[in-house]
């Protein structure tokens, strides 16, 4: 494997554990009768986890850090369409049900995605600059 993309690798695979606990989570929220700012909470988590590893990812690659970046946020996105999928077929009723509404999330959730990778991603780029200068 090339080193130059390790750190995008691990990048994505730290989402997709915080996806995987985003699904536990709603499942957990849902069976459970708790207040609406903990299913508040866990609605944002896969945004704060993309921008922090969209952080990470800008503090630890060296070489083409914003095409990793906007890479980490087309692979955020399609994670956020599986969860969306994932959530109708194990859990319950979404609101854009079945492979067209996934593709919908994927679409619509991209920029803000998108967004959010290149603010992190420049975080951890000024950080990695201002600990070497």
């Amino acid at each position: 494997m090339n080193a130059t993309y390790k750190p995008f690798l691990v990048s994505s695979a730290l989402f997709l554990l915080v996806a995987i606990v985003f699904l536990l989570g709603l499942a957990f929220v849902r069976s459970a009768n708790l207040s609406p700012y903990v299913g508040a909470a866990v609605a944002f988590l896969p945004y704060v986890a993309a921008t922090l590893c969209a952080a990470f990812l800008g503090y630890v690659a060296r070489t083409h850090v914003w095409l990793q970046l906007v890479a980490l946020a087309c692979c955020v996105a399609a994670v956020l369409g599986l969860v969306n999928l994932a959530h109708e077929i194990f859990i319950g009723p979404v609101d854009f049900s079945g492979l067209a509404g996934s593709a919908f999330v994927i679409a619509m959730s991209f920029p803000m995605v998108l967004l959010l990778c290149l603010l992190g991603g420049s975080a951890g780029v000024r950080l990695r600059h201002a600990k070497h200068a």
